[in-house]
């Protein structure tokens, strides 16, 4: 099962519901499997969500990535207008947080023991290095709704943006 997000406009539907809102943050508990830092290559659309999958199985074939997520590992990921932070599901210790414009993709994808990840790509628009975090999602509906969420994070920015933009133009005349 492969899932990628877009960033257009989302069509809510049953299926889709409104997960996120502008003045809101959303928290979805997953498991951290790990971070592979300064990878090599280009953001989106360059580089495709086939060479992501093939840098995370390298990874792991060379011990660079474990296999499975320790219970130890679980974390709440807060999706907000501002990006993504990670805390400690026992302590509440924030363990990173990124801006929203640093991340340039999430693919959804089903590993070879039927579990359902998530992969992150972060970075800096025009570095030829990134990062990837991965995790572990409870179920393929928990990883549709957190690529949702985050979808519907840029989406509510970019229209906030767009509103703004417009009132400022219609405020000139």
């Amino acid at each position: 099962m492969q899932f990628e997000v877009s960033y257009h406009s989302i069509v809510l539907t049953a299926e889709n519901p409104m997960l996120f809102t502008y003045s809101n943050s959303t928290a979805h508990k997953m498991k951290f499997l790990g971070t592979l830092k300064d990878v090599q290559g280009r953001l989106p659309p360059q580089d495709g969500r086939t060479d992501l999958l093939e840098i995370v199985d390298k990874a792991q074939r060379q011990g660079r990535l474990p296999w499975v997520a320790a219970d130890e590992d679980e974390r709440f990921v807060v999706i907000s207008r501002y990006g993504m932070k990670v805390t400690d599901i026992r302590k509440q210790q924030v363990h990173m947080r990124h801006p929203l414009h640093h991340i340039a993709g999430i693919i959804f994808y089903e590993d070879g023991f039927g579990r359902n990840m998530l992969a992150f790509k972060l970075g800096q628009p025009h570095d030829e290095k990134f990062d990837v975090y991965i995790y572990e999602c409870e179920s393929e509906r928990h990883a549709k709704d957190v690529c949702l969420t985050l979808a519907q994070a840029f989406d509510s920015v970019y229209q906030k943006a767009c509103m703004e933009q417009a009132m400022m133009g219609s405020n000139a005349q």
